[in-house]
């Protein structure tokens, strides 16, 4: 089998497998190899070492060009835990919003979660039910 075949079909088996993870760290992988297939099926003399060379360099330039592309695109992206917002919890142990970040526990959907108040300086008793104002990481935060 030529290599150029198999510098393609990794090159695709790794964009394909990054279409599935969503992590963006097989997209530049994929885009080396499958360049790298390219060169090497165009009959640029290389020979493995080469290959290798020029697939790691190939892959490190389409991670440097595209994560920028790739971080913009991210903090635009829609906040992806909206559907969270509005939702009742109760509160297990008592949660403030201290400038230390401290926190307390709910219930949320059969779960106990880490929250903190929305508001500097609220305190809420355990008990109380309340309303998701935002996630923050896996933090829910919260408001009367």
């Amino acid at each position: 089998m030529d290599p150029y075949i198999l510098w393609l079909a990794a090159g695709l088996l790794l964009m394909a497998l990054e279409m599935a993870s969503g992590a963006f760290v097989l997209l530049p992988i994929g885009l080396g190899a499958a360049t790298t297939g390219v060169l090497v099926w165009a009959g640029v003399p290389v020979n493995l070492s080469m290959q290798l060379g020029l697939f790691g360099v190939f892959s490190v330039v389409a991670l440097w060009l595209l994560r920028p592309l790739l971080k913009r695109w991210l903090q635009h992206a829609p906040d992806s835990y909206n559907e969270h917002a509005g939702q009742t919890v109760v509160v297990e142990s008592t949660i403030t919003h201290a400038a230390s970040g401290s926190t307390g526990t709910v219930k949320y959907r059969g779960s106990s979660w880490q929250a903190r108040a929305a508001e500097p300086e609220q305190t809420f008793a355990t008990g109380s039910t309340l309303s998701i104002a935002s996630v923050d990481g896996i933090v829910l935060v919260v408001r009367n």
